[in-house]
């Protein structure tokens, strides 16, 4: 399957975690949506009770974690449903509330933030250890020798690198990550009840990076023991700008108690060819009021389109 196509199945796929969509291939119709994924053998129903996440792995194996559901599904890119595993529970390779997935090298990993832990698992889903986190942590990504966790960015260290091979040699990275961000009093937003501050994790050409999600803002490190000094890329779009300018606006005028929530959030993938693809949207307190995926150099931070 060419890229162009595989990446149109990703692009609807993360627009179907907010929605219901229809794909078109070349052997099938599926619809992806929340609460199911219906397939066209009458009597073939897949259940999708809150689909959370996707990594396409070895293979070309599309996996999709069901943090409701508990379940990791595995699909071919033709929409074929192929297996599932995880189902509900504390033991060993049980999910209980798994909200990130990623993959490297025939190996999945799952993120299951009520267990605080992180659950590897075979290609085909068998189990094989579970790595014990000892904070909320938002999200994941892995290569060859490490796993990087994120927290929240109110904290010290919102981003750590943990050793595959001994998971208890863990790193802290971003370390005082507010430094950066001068602008913006992390000891107000906290106050205000913005407490979330989830960062996404992706790895495009050997660089991590960690995307702030709601002050558009991205930070590139080094992957392995090399220098982890990051480099900050403020990303520039009308959406998010306009975002910035309201929030702004919104602290000026808070006068508390209460919680303000951010009008934009954004999900970060890497793109085949280098580039970083962000999901933006903008939502008023009813519904959502524009999706974009734009696809952003990692040098400038300004849009560059999409490539094919």
């Amino acid at each position: 399957m060419c890229p162009a196509r595989r990446m149109l199945i990703v692009v609807l796929l993360l627009l179907s975690m907010s929605g219901s969509i229809r794909g078109q291939s070349d052997r099938q119709t599926f619809q992806l949506s929340s609460p199911s994924v219906v397939m066209p053998d009458p009597g073939s129903e897949i259940f999708l009770v809150q689909p959370r996440d996707y990594t396409i792995g070895t293979g070309d194996t599309l996996y999709v974690v069901d943090e409701r559901g508990q379940l990791v599904h595995a699909f071919s890119l033709d929409g074929d449903h192929l297996f599932q595993f995880g189902g509900g529970g504390r033991g060993p390779g049980e999910l209980y509330a798994p909200r990130r997935i990623a993959h490297f090298d025939g190996r999945i990993f799952t993120l299951d933030v009520a267990l605080h832990r992180i659950n590897e698992y075979s290609s085909t889903g068998e189990f094989i250890r579970a790595i014990t986190l000892n904070r909320n942590t938002y999200d994941i990504a892995v290569d060859q020798d490490y796993i990087y966790t994120s927290t929240s960015w109110f904290t010290g260290a919102p981003v750590t690198r943990i050793s595959r091979a001994s998971p208890d040699d863990r790193v802290p990275l971003l370390e005082n990550a507010s430094q950066y961000f001068p602008e913006v009093e992390m000891g107000d937003f906290y106050s205000m009840g913005m407490r979330g501050g989830s960062i996404y994790l992706s790895i495009v050409d050997d660089q991590l990076i960690a995307a702030f999600r709601t002050v558009g803002v991205v930070a590139v490190l080094s992957t392995g023991q090399g220098s982890t000094e990051p480099r900050f890329i403020r990303l520039e779009h009308h959406l998010i700008d306009r975002y910035v300018r309201e929030f702004q606006k919104r602290l000026r005028e808070y006068e508390g108690p209460g919680s303000i929530t951010p009008s934009v959030v954004y999900e970060a993938t890497p793109w085949p060819g280098g580039g970083l693809a962000c999901l933006i949207r903008t939502f008023d307190e009813k519904e959502y009021e524009d999706v974009r995926l734009v696809l952003f150099d990692l040098e400038t931070g300004t849009e560059c389109g999409v490539r094919q």
